[in-house]
């Protein structure tokens, strides 16, 4: 009660990051339910894909990528950006996928969402 603690971070395990939640897609502003295997009207236009981490401990320090598998050759680095923009998507199947991690931890599980043009 009355001593003197110590604590070495590196013998602290980091817990693991919940996934990323895709919170809101938009076709031209118009919101869309991101539901598994939802459809975006065809068409030229602007989407975007809100996502975010429900992490409480320091969200600053959280970086994401992203990639619409069926368009993107790799993942995106968004940084901390919690917003992903495409415009004009050619009609197709695609799933979107977003990743976050911490600092220098390994990227978490995938949050995956299929959709259609």
């Amino acid at each position: 009660v009355k001593g003197l603690s110590v604590l070495d971070p590196r013998s602290v395990a980091l817990q693991p990051l919940p996934p990323v939640t895709l919170e809101a897609v938009l076709k031209d502003g118009h919101p869309i339910p991101p539901e598994d295997g939802f459809a975006l009207p065809t068409g030229p236009g602007r989407i975007e894909f809100q996502y975010s981490c429900p992490a409480i401990n320091a969200p600053e320090s959280l970086f994401f990528q992203f990639r619409v598998v069926g368009f993107d050759r790799d993942w995106v680095d968004a940084n901390q950006r919690r917003s992903a923009f495409y415009t004009n998507l050619p009609p197709g199947s695609y799933r979107f996928e977003v990743r976050v991690r911490n600092g220098n931890t390994s990227w978490s599980t995938v949050t995956v969402k299929p959709f259609r043009m």
